[in-house]
């Protein structure tokens, strides 16, 4: 027996009739829908009900259907009860009157059946192939939205599925407005809560459960019609052209059903390096997504993308180094753990193994992945210039249980880079209040990796990232802090104007470093029309040689790098 055959049940005598309509006039719950119409329920109230008796209806909320009931339009009536939802045969009126005081009422015959379907608590009606529609996420307060597509719908929630790139703004929603459109022209809006999700690395898709948020009667109406109604076509489909059963008018597509996209398009990353840079930092949106929801960071997949980064630093280091300040639409924590993962590795000695380099990077890739599980007004202390509270610190006790199936990240590069990472010299860091002989030399040189890069960041929208010589004096001013040898060692590595900064010449001209020469000079940099993030629509042509000479020396070093 198929999941049709087991969910629904055809109820022909007159008293299993009867019980039915018993049920819509008791909770006064009854749903008119016309045959030929658009689908929507609308609200009636069933006033008399006696076995070959005409049936009465008291239609006055919905006047507007009184003309077509009165011209011969078929109809059906909808009702539910707990653990079942109810739908009759089509009815067709005897007359349709207007009564004392403006009340509308209808006659017709009493229902020859009725169809139930007996709906367990979490019952989902499941979209078969070939039945579609179309479901707007959108997060309140903003213009963002997503374009994504029902999986299922249950009376209590449903299953969406999303491109990849959603997972940016799934990672930080709290509550959601989500619209079906069905194909035909149909719409519906509900609140609602993110409970649960999965990503697809190879597909580029997420699965995403939602919550519906406080439904009220007439939502309540709604969602029951759609979940008949998707059950109705999926029951029709699997009778193989033999059902009695006519097609779902909401899922014929009418003239003006096509759905809006407004789901974020895709970004135009400047350099062919940051859009597979951004294909990295979709894996780290996605797992700051699972964190949120209860899940842990995917192992295989961590280790695979780690791979992918090392790669291309290997390749072209820097390509990649410029590819960091370009990634401006990722979430801040993306694009710092990035950051902070490629100039790790890029600082380790080349002679390390090549296993112990994708260690390095897979575990910087995660490393303040913790915050995202702080509550949210906590979180905003990361980017604190100011210092950061005890309630933030926990972010690393919160990380580590999440990494369990990470078994393949070992202990001896995880504790340095990740548990270590905020650990000083004097002992006042966290978590664990290490002093200078206790620290790992990892850890020494994670921690100015990542005080540099935080510092290159904006702490909030009013602030500016730091210029690169003041983070070196800032760096330089705190040997109690930071051992100064890698200090010394992180500027003479990258160089004291490093790819990835912003520089004003001579006449205004603004431009970005893109390769440095053997003493750390700019050797080649390209022309930008803005002092925001490198975009293709800011910036220019690029410079090196003569050319390059030709504008002066720098006068001022303004962000990045």
């Amino acid at each position: 027996m198929n999941q049709q055959e087991q969910e629904y049940l055809q109820l022909t005598t007159p008293e299993e009739v009867g019980r039915c309509l018993d049920v819509l006039m008791q909770h006064r719950g009854a749903s008119l829908v016309l045959e030929d119409g658009d689908g929507a329920p609308l609200p009636v109230v069933v006033l008399q009900a006696e076995p070959g008796e005409p049936l009465l209806l008291d239609i006055s909320s919905v006047p507007e259907v009184a003309g077509p009931l009165g011209q011969g339009a078929a109809f059906r009536l909808l009702g539910q009860e707990e653990g079942k939802l109810m739908r009759s045969a089509p009815l067709v009126a005897d007359e349709c009157r207007e009564e004392e005081e403006g009340a509308l009422r209808c006659l017709c015959p009493f229902p020859e059946s009725f169809s139930v379907l007996h709906r367990r608590d979490e019952f989902r009606a499941a979209m078969r192939l070939g039945l579609e529609c179309d479901v707007m996420l959108r997060q309140p307060g903003t213009r963002d939205a997503w374009d994504g597509k029902l999986r299922n719908l249950s009376m209590r929630g449903c299953l969406l599925e999303f491109p990849l790139g959603a997972a940016t703004m799934l990672s930080f929603l709290d509550e959601a407005e989500l619209e079906l459109c069905f194909p035909s022209g149909r719409r519906f809006v509900i609140q609602a809560v993110l409970r649960h999700q999965r990503s697809d690395m190879e597909q580029r898709q997420l699965v995403v459960g939602f919550e519906f948020s406080r439904p009220g009667a007439e939502e309540d109406r709604q969602l029951w019609f759609f979940v008949c109604e998707i059950e109705r076509e999926t029951a029709r489909h699997a009778a193989a052209g033999n059902s009695m059963l006519a097609p779902s008018r909401l899922f014929r597509r009418s003239d003006d059903g096509a759905v809006v996209d407004v789901r974020r398009k895709g970004v135009k990353y400047p350099t062919p390096m940051a859009r597979s840079l951004a294909g990295i930092a979709e894996f780290l949106d996605t797992q700051i997504l699972a964190l949120r929801t209860g899940d842990n960071i995917d192992a295989a997949e961590l280790s695979r993308q780690a791979e992918r980064l090392l790669a291309l630093l290997e390749q072209d280091r820097e390509a990649v180094l410029f590819a960091t300040v370009c990634l401006d639409h990722e979430p801040a924590l993306v694009r710092h753990c990035l950051g902070v993962a490629v100039r790790l590795v890029d600082l380790a000695d080349n002679a390390l193994p090549r296993p112990m380099r994708k260690l390095m990077m897979a575990s910087a890739m995660v490393h303040d992945m913790g915050q995202v599980l702080l509550p949210r007004e906590v979180q905003r202390q990361a980017w604190s210039r100011d210092g950061q509270g005890p309630a933030f610190r926990r972010h690393i006790d919160y990380l580590l249980p999440r990494l369990q199936d990470c078994s393949w990240l070992s202990g001896e590069i995880r504790q340095p880079v990740i548990e270590q990472a905020n650990e000083r010299l004097d002992g006042s860091g966290y978590p664990h209040g290490l002093q200078g002989g206790d620290l790992h030399e990892l850890a020494r040189m994670m921690a100015v990796v990542d005080e540099a890069d935080r510092l290159s960041r904006a702490a909030g929208e009013d602030d500016k990232p730091w210029p690169v010589d003041v983070i070196q004096r800032h760096l330089q001013s705190r040997p109690l802090l930071f051992d100064q040898r890698w200090v010394r060692r992180y500027f003479r590595h990258f160089g004291e104007m490093p790819v990835g900064t912003l520089l004003r010449y001579p006449g205004q001209l603004l431009a970005w470093v893109r390769e440095l020469d053997e003493h750390q000079r700019p050797a080649r940099v390209q022309l930008t029309s803005g002092k925001g993030p490198p975009s293709a629509a800011v910036l220019g042509d690029v410079l090196e040689g003569e050319t390059l000479a030709a504008l002066g020396a720098p006068q001022e070093v303004l962000a990045g790098g």
